[in-house]
C-alpha cells in the first residue's frame, strides 16, 4: 500500500485515466489516486450479482389490490367509476390520486412500503 501512495505522489499530475501494470497488480487512477483494478472488478461483479428491484416505482401505483380495496372500503372512498380491467393513462392518474388519499399516515405508508418490498423480493 505504501508503494501505491508513493507512486500517487510522484505521478499526481498525470491524466486521470492512467493505468499502471506490474506483476502483482493492475492499478487504475481515479479521483483518489491509483486503486487495485482487481478489487474494483470484484466489487463490480458482487454488485452485479445482487438482486435488483425497480428504483423508480411510484408507491401509489404499486399498492397490492387487496390493500387498496381494504383501505378504500375503510375510508369510504368511491371507486365504482374506475374500470380496473381497462386501465389507460386517465385511469392510472385517477388511481394515483386515490392512492395519495389513502397513503396519508405513517402507518399506512409503512404498511404499503413493506408490502411493495416483499412483492419485489419474490
Amino acid at each position: 500500500m505504501e508503494k501505491i501512495k508513493q507512486y500517487n505522489q510522484m505521478h499526481a499530475s498525470e491524466p486521470k485515466d492512467s493505468i499502471l501494470e506490474s506483476k502483482e497488480h493492475t492499478l487504475r487512477q481515479g479521483e483518489e489516486g491509483f486503486v487495485d483494478a482487481s478489487k474494483v472488478d470484484k466489487l463490480y461483479e458482487w454488485c452485479h450479482k445482487l438482486p435488483k428491484i425497480d428504483l423508480h416505482s411510484h408507491i401509489g401505483g404499486c399498492i397490492r389490490a387487496k390493500t387498496f380495496l381494504s383501505l378504500v372500503t375503510e375510508r369510504g372512498i368511491a371507486i365504482d367509476h374506475i374500470d380496473f380491467y381497462n386501465i389507460n393513462l386517465k385511469t392510472a392518474f385517477e388511481i394515483f390520486k386515490i392512492s395519495s388519499e389513502l397513503i396519508n399516515t405513517c402507518s399506512v405508508l409503512r404498511r404499503v412500503t413493506r408490502e411493495i418490498i416483499e412483492d419485489y423480493s419474490k
